[in-house]
């Protein structure tokens, strides 16, 4: 499982090429590769929440939410690799959710995208 960060950029300059009319056939291997890197970094940025429950957190109390991050920052802090680890793992899950957004794999996983970044 490699970090991502760098096609963020590749991924970006084929839609800016696709949305100047090259067509739709280039867009689709881009879009894909993106939902294809959500997917893994997805997965891998949450492997660090282990143990945790924040289904529907948005519905929770506000004590329930500090309580939740509470949880999630001390697994995140307990040594300054995971937590350089886990914001690289953020940046690349949240800049490849940025360039695909309205799509359905994307929303499906917004709610989490959000946790992570608080």
């Amino acid at each position: 499982m490699g970090n991502y960060i760098g096609i963020a950029d590749d991924l970006k300059q084929a839609l800016v090429n696709y949305t100047r009319g090259s067509g739709k056939e280039s867009a689709t291997l881009p879009i894909d590769e993106a939902i294809r890197i959500i997917q893994e970094e997805y997965d891998i940025v949450y492997s660090y929440f282990h143990g945790i429950d924040f289904a529907r957190w948005e519905e929770k109390s506000t004590e329930y939410k500090l309580f939740l991050s509470k949880q999630a920052m001390e697994l995140i802090n307990r040594d300054e690799t995971i937590k350089k680890d886990f914001l690289n793992q953020c940046s690349a899950l949240s800049k490849a959710f940025a360039l695909v957004v309205p799509r359905e794999e994307a929303m499906r996983i917004r709610s989490d995208v959000v946790f992570s970044k608080q």
